[in-house]
Parts: C-alpha cells; structure tokens; sequence
C-alpha cells in the first residue's frame, strides 16, 4: 500500500514512497523524487491542468529538473481543444526543465489508438526539442525512463520505479470505481 512514507526496501534500506499531490477518481497525481507520476481515469480538464501545474512545481522542488510520466486508464479520449491548448502552454513553460517525457497508453480499441495518434501528431507539429515517449505498459517505460532521468542529478532504480508506478496504478484504478 502506498499510505506511509517510507516502506522497508532491501538489505534494511527505507524506499521513499511518492507524495500524492491530488487524487479524485478521475486523475491521480504524485511525486517520487523528482518524478512527476499522472494516472488518467477520464479525459483531462481545465481542473486537472491547474492540478497538474502545482504537481510539477512540487517534481521541480529538488534540482530544478524533472521527469514526468502519465499513465492514460480504460482507452481515454484525447482533450479537448481548450484543454489541449492549456496543456500545451504549460508544457512550453516547463520544457527546458524536462528530462524525460513519456505517456503509456494502456488497453487497446479505438481510443487508444486515438490518444496515440494525438500524441504523435504533436510531436510532428511542435517546435521543440521535448519528445513524448509513447509506451503501452508500465515494465516498458520503468525500463527507458531511469538513464535518461539521471541527468535530472536523481538516480532511480527500474525495479523500484516499476512498483511504485503499478502501485499508483493500482491506487487510481480502486478510487475510480
């Protein structure tokens, strides 16, 4: 269970557990170190973009620099115009920031095939150098994000990162039924 803040870890060492910034059945936000952890239950919102704000500055904390991991549940829809321009700017604000940059798609169907389109066409229509990672599970992403994110100065381990994202996964998947 992810509730206390440290768990024990291997050879009598204590694991950092991540700080749950905002939790609702239609998002889950956090950071562990200076990763910035978003599971999406439902389409993001105005909201949920103010939310994600203050989630970053929080990642931001430690060295300035930040990873930042979404985990899209159930096949959502990609945002709406309003949202995804508000996105958009948040993520221009913050980019010189970024280490890495990766969303995993769970599920299959239309609409994940939908959000991976979206998300590759941004990537053809941006003018920077911030490339979104684009994963279908969680064992692929713990495995690419851990050397690029040591450039942030914060050393993560891809056994680690992968529990604690199932963990979180887990935690948004339960609040949102």
């Amino acid at each position: 269970m992810l509730d206390r803040k440290t768990q024990p870890g291997g050879a009598g060492a204590q694991a950092e557990l991540p700080s749950i910034c905002h939790e609702a059945p239609s998002a889950l936000m956090a950071v562990w170190h200076n990763v910035v952890i978003v599971v999406w239950n439902a389409q993001a919102t105005m909201a949920l973009i103010a939310e994600l704000d203050k989630t970053i500055a929080r990642g931001m904390l430690a060295t300035g620099k930040f990873s930042a991991l979404h985990v899209a549940l159930g096949g959502m829809s990609p945002p709406d115009s309003q949202v995804r321009a508000a996105l958009d700017l948040l993520t221009k604000r913050v980019a010189p920031s970024i280490v890495g940059s990766a969303l995993v798609v769970t599920g299959g169907g239309f609409r994940a095939s939908a959000l991976r389109s979206f998300v590759t066409g941004l990537q053809l229509v941006r003018e920077r150098d911030l490339r979104v990672h684009v994963f279908s599970s969680i064992d692929e992403v713990a495995s690419w994000l851990p050397p690029i994110h040591a450039e942030s100065g914060v050393s993560i381990e891809v056994a680690e990162l992968r529990t604690i994202l199932q963990g979180l996964v887990d935690r948004a998947t339960a609040a949102a039924r």
